[in-house]
Order: structure tokens, then sequence, then C-alpha cells
């Protein structure tokens, strides 16, 4: 038991490195596309974009997101970044979109990690 114990912890550190390396390009390319003009989407629910989300964000929680674009007349070659607390839900709702024939859109992770990696010199005007 403390031998797998002491290789875990040896293993954990590699790990963590690993996961913050692969998040970096994720935001960073979304970012990328939010400079570039692409509708910002918080699928979040009410509550969680209330107590705080990124300048400029349109909030249509994820089970909506579909209808809500067709509702909005919002173009199916329009570019989109989506965004939630973790990233599962807006790859749903990427998932929902690309089924409907949307093209570019762009699941951008988590909220906290966009939040964090934002370009100091960014503004957006959604």
């Amino acid at each position: 038991m403390v031998k797998q114990l002491i290789a875990l912890m040896t293993l954990l550190p590699a790990l963590l490195l690993t996961l913050v390396a692969q998040a970096g390009p994720q935001e960073d390319t979304g970012w990328k596309k939010i400079a570039d003009g692409a509708l910002l989407v918080d699928v979040r629910t009410e509550q969680e974009y209330a107590s705080g989300h990124l300048d400029g964000a349109l909030l249509i929680p994820y089970q909506q997101i579909v209808q809500q674009f067709a509702d909005r007349d919002i173009p199916k070659d329009q570019p989109v970044v989506l965004y939630c607390r973790s990233g599962n839900r807006a790859g749903i709702a990427e998932r929902a979109l690309s089924e409907a024939g949307y093209t570019q859109v762009f699941n951008a992770g988590g909220f906290t990690a966009l939040e964090a990696s934002k370009p100091a010199n960014l503004r957006i005007s959604n």
C-alpha cells in the first residue's frame, strides 16, 4: 500500500503539468476566435452567469442552444465560442449546434481558465 501511494505521489506532478499544458492552447484559441469576431456564448445557468461571466458573453443555457440560435436568426456560418464551468456543457452545446448545421462552433472550455487566460489588451464588443 505504501509503495502504491509513493508511486501515485511521484506521478501526480507529471499528470498535473500535462493537464495544465493541455488547457492553455484551448483558451488561447478561444480568445483568438473571440478577437476575430466570434460570438461569445455562456451556456451555464442564469445563476452561474449572474455570479460572474466574461464581458460580452451572451447567456444561452446549453439545453436551449439550438432553439435560441434559431429564434435569434444566428447564421449557421457564424463563428461561435462556447464556454461553461468545465467545458462539459459547452461540449454538449457544440455537438447540438453542429448536428443542427452550425459550422464554426468552438468549445473554449471552462469559465475560470478562460477568464484567467484573457489577453490584457483584448476588447470584446459582442
